[in-house]
């Protein structure tokens, strides 16, 4: 039987596997575009809150 400590490493192991499997299967851009789009619209949305 496992204890917690190493059921957390494995989740873990398994969370990086997928992300890694993730990026080589769709690609880093994909998800680097969405967010850099998503912090450009709250950045310019910050900046209208403020009046600049």
């Amino acid at each position: 039987m496992k204890d917690i400590g190493e059921q957390k490493r494995e989740s873990r192991s398994w969370g990086i596997g997928l992300l890694i499997h993730a990026f080589s299967v769709f690609g880093t851009k994909m998800f680097l575009k969405d967010w850099e789009e998503k912090k450009i619209k709250e950045l310019m949305e910050k900046d209208k809150k403020k009046g600049k």
